[in-house]
């Protein structure tokens, strides 16, 4: 597949069950306690205060380094497919009922729409179908970047940015292949972006609310309680 086919391919069926099924399995090597938080999230009732939403985060990275393990020997084209699946997730739940619950501005609501994406499945269908049940400030940015990090570890560059990723229209796609629209944030930000937890340059500081938990160091939100007195 040349460049230009590979820039404008869009995920498929198998791509999309291949990236839940991956994430499950990562998830799956931590044990029953993310298990039962994930599930918890993703089943709780927003109005109601018996669920920690916080409590996942020291999950996280766990979760992030199992991901890297079980993708490590995957071809560039892999990878690549993944991180258009990601892509079309993010793009997904880019609404203004999510953002309105989740809070974050610019590249902070991306990095929540990550850490929506990184629990997996049921509760992602969960946050379409109902924003409510989305978390204020919780944030993973690796999620958002993390099969174009492989990329660039095995190959040093990053997969083929999509056309429309940059704002403009698709060419005409191959037989069988619907045009699209790209997010275009991500994939702007992702050209000048610096290290895995290191603010992009120009952010600008989150909306945030009185009450509100902590920005997240890296990937995910500290709950208020682990701060310590910091």
């Amino acid at each position: 597949m040349t460049d230009t086919a590979d820039a404008i391919r869009v995920p498929t069926v198998e791509d999309e069950a291949r990236f839940w099924a991956l994430v499950e399995a990562a998830w799956e090597r931590l044990g029953p306690e993310p298990a039962a938080l994930r599930r918890a999230l993703a089943t709780r009732d927003p109005e109601a205060d018996d669920v920690d939403p916080y409590a996942i985060h020291d999950w996280l990275d766990p979760f992030l380094a199992n991901l890297r393990a079980l993708c490590a020997d995957l071809s560039g084209r892999e990878l690549t497919d993944l991180d258009r699946v990601v892509e079309r997730k993010l793009h997904d739940i880019d609404r203004e009922d999510v953002h309105e619950v989740t809070d974050g501005s610019d590249d902070g609501f991306l990095y929540c729409r990550g850490w929506i994406v990184a629990l997996g499945r049921e509760f992602y269908e969960a946050v379409r179908a109902d924003p409510a049940v989305a978390v204020l400030d919780a944030d993973c940015e690796e999620m958002c970047y993390i099969f174009a990090h492989l990329h660039e570890d095995a190959s040093g560059s990053g997969p083929t940015p999509a056309p429309a990723s940059r704002g403009s229209p698709p060419a005409t796609p191959p037989a069988g292949q619907r045009a699209d629209r790209r997010y275009d944030d991500r994939s702007r930000d992702r050209e000048t972006r610096p290290g895995p937890g290191a603010d992009p340059p120009g952010r600008r500081p989150r909306n945030r609310r009185p009450g509100s938990p902590p920005e997240g160091r890296g990937c995910g939100t500290r709950r208020t309680d682990d701060l310590g007195g910091e």
